[in-house]
């Protein structure tokens, strides 16, 4: 069992009525099904966990999103891949104690699998060389040939550099503290080289997929037994590492990566907190349970992890499990607020109130100049714009305020709440370019 702070369980604890608890990992728990030896029950949680801690936080939807695009993959690669996956949706209650049919938030969360005996591998895959790769790569500046994880590297590499062939770097699957490199070549000695042939394929078919939705899918790791069946997640944010491919580009045109569209957020935020710290430790992990996670970040990753639901499968969640996993469920209606710089600007925005107004979303439209009401301003940021889901903030000329409303939100603790910047058409033509370089060439943008 995966050590889970206490005030998280307390929080959310899943206790399933006629169900047997088999195992509780630091994100899903599993139940075994009476009637069904052969099968099980696999509940995602909105636990977190980074660097092998589960963090004293709960990401509300996490548990969702990652069922549901674990699902998603297997119905793509259908046919293609074998898979564990028997039941997902409102069908799983064919499986379940009576007592726990129609549960709706079961089937948002939770699917039956066959039980597979799983060998003690992380099936590792890299298509850039990033994170503890890169690290390692560093560390042997000088050394002819780099060796890292038990392979010959090429010089020149930089982080987020991609690779010529996808990157098999297999770990073990330590059941306390880190997981250790192993050698690729010990794995197919000992268990087979099915294995690492359907995790390198499995991820060069995803990789291909998503860079046709202009998604980068930098690595990602699998679990498997020695035929070469994958089971446990398939290319979920918690197990991969997605970049958007304009925001790479832009980036390492600079020298630097893009934001992940994963757990990275949260990585980067804790990295020199827990650093140097095991999970095999009992005064590490005490510590580790009391790490305060701030609501921001919180908000922030149940929006990454939407987000890249919806740039992989074209679809909200909540369309994906009505119309794949049979869950009646209404679309998330969001709190818009608009906000132009002058009365004189409404006139440019009335084909986008009639959209607003057709979208169902709740929407509100403010004047608010960030120079003529700069007194105001924080008041109106802090007490009103705050409290919204996304922020249109419209301005033409040097269209300062979309960055004054995102720096004054990131100021409150509120720079999870999206501003999206629409420069609107001046006198002339420099006035038009104005606008637009304003919003565009903001600093890390």
């Amino acid at each position: 069992m995966a050590h889970i702070p206490q005030a998280v369980l307390a929080r959310f604890l899943t206790v399933l009525v006629g169900l047997v608890l088999r195992s509780r990992g630091k994100v899903r728990d599993t139940y075994d099904l009476p009637g069904f030896p052969e099968y099980m029950l696999v509940v995602a949680s909105n636990r977190i966990s980074v660097f092998d801690f589960v963090l004293n936080a709960l990401v509300p939807q996490k548990g969702e999103i990652l069922n549901a695009l674990n699902i998603f993959w297997r119905i793509h690669f259908k046919g293609k891949f074998r898979s564990d996956l028997v039941a997902f949706g409102s069908d799983i209650d064919q499986y379940l104690p009576k007592a726990l049919q129609g549960n709706i938030e079961l089937w948002k969360t939770a699917v039956v699998v066959k039980k597979i005996d799983v060998i003690p591998i992380e099936g590792i895959v890299r298509g850039y060389i990033t994170g503890g790769a890169i690290k390692e790569y560093n560390k042997q500046k000088g050394v002819r040939p780099r060796v890292v994880f038990n392979t010959e590297m090429s010089e020149g590499l930089t982080d987020g550099s991609p690779l010529e062939s996808p990157w098999f770097t297999p770990t073990t699957k330590a059941e306390v503290g880190h997981d250790m490199p192993i050698a690729a070549k010990v794995v197919r000695e000992k268990y087979g080289a099915d294995f690492e042939n359907m995790c390198v394929l499995l991820y060069k078919e995803a990789a291909v997929y998503a860079l046709e939705r202009d998604i980068i899918l930098a690595d990602t790791k699998f679990e498997g037994d020695e035929d070469g069946l994958l089971g446990d997640e398939w290319l979920t944010p918690d197990s991969s590492r997605y970049w958007e491919r304009k925001a790479y580009d832009l980036a390492k045109a600079k020298g630097k990566l893009p934001a992940s569209l994963d757990k990275q957020f949260v990585r980067n935020l804790l990295e020199e907190i827990l650093k140097g710290l095991g999970p095999d430790n009992p005064a590490d992990l005490a510590r580790a349970d009391v790490l305060a996670v701030s609501d921001e970040a919180i908000r922030m990753t149940t929006a990454i992890y939407r987000y890249i639901f919806w740039r992989l499968t074209g679809l909200t969640l909540e369309q994906f499990q009505r119309q794949f996993m049979g869950v009646q469920i209404e679309d998330r209606k969001l709190k818009i607020e608009v906000v132009v710089g002058s009365r004189s600007d409404l006139t440019q925005i009335l084909d986008g109130w009639d959209f607003l107004k057709k979208s169902g979303h709740s929407f509100n439209v403010s004047v608010l100049s960030c120079h003529r009401n700069a007194d105001v301003l924080p008041s109106v940021v802090a007490d009103k714009l705050s409290k919204a889901d996304r922020i249109i903030a419209c301005a033409g000329k040097a269209a300062a305020l979309p960055g004054i409303l995102k720096s004054q939100l990131s100021l409150l603790g509120y720079s999870d709440i999206p501003v999206i910047g629409v420069a609107l058409e001046g006198d002339t033509h420099k006035a038009d370019q104005a606008a637009i370089l304003s919003i565009e060439e903001l600093p890390e943008q």
